[in-house]
């Protein structure tokens, strides 16, 4: 339930929720049919995958990475070892991740696809996901 998740320091705010992230690092980048990343501080304690295009905004400018075309996501592996700031689950179904590095990673929702999904690896088992066509649906394994 939503009461159990805020518990689980997945914050609400009234457009967002703050995923509980700020101050980890980025520990691994994962290359597939998605672009995955692995956050935590020894071992990975959470994971979010991205299934659709996403962007990169830094001071050289902002960067569009398609999915379908991974070859070209060579500068995404920049995020590698770098620390999170603030990461932002939106009501409408948007993230947005701001690194130490004052790189900001967007991903905007999808018609058809889920275009992100966030997992804590804990035993809670929080997840976050951006639906097709636009909101958060949001649960925890301990839910009765």
């Amino acid at each position: 339930s939503i009461t159990e998740m805020t518990s689980q320091n997945l914050a609400e705010h009234e457009s967002y929720w703050c995923l509980p992230i700020d101050g980890y690092r980025i520990l691994q980048l994962r290359l597939d049919f998605a672009f995955g990343i692995e956050i935590g501080d020894a071992q990975s304690e959470f994971s979010i995958r991205i299934n659709t295009a996403f962007t990169l905004r830094n001071s050289e400018g902002i960067r569009d990475y398609p999915v379908e075309r991974l070859s070209e996501i060579g500068p995404a592996m920049r995020l590698l070892n770098t620390d999170i700031e603030d990461a932002k689950g939106f009501r409408d179904g948007r993230l947005e991740i701001t690194f130490s590095t004052n790189t900001v990673l967007s991903v905007d929702v999808d018609p058809q696809f889920e275009a992100w999904e966030f997992v804590s690896n804990k035993a809670n088992g929080m997840r976050v996901v951006s639906m097709p066509g636009g909101k958060l649906a949001l649960w925890s394994d301990t839910q009765p």
